[in-house]
């Protein structure tokens, strides 16, 4: 029961992880294309 907990945790906190790194690429996107309208 417990390892099934922590894995549990362990699972969400990747997702968190990986749901930082979406942001962080979609930010990049924005201030891409911000980029390029503004040249």
């Amino acid at each position: 029961m417990r390892i099934a907990a922590q894995r549990h945790i362990e699972r969400r906190g990747f997702m968190n992880a990986e749901e930082k790194h979406a942001k962080r690429e979609n930010h990049a996107h924005k201030s891409e294309s911000l980029q390029k309208t503004h040249s």
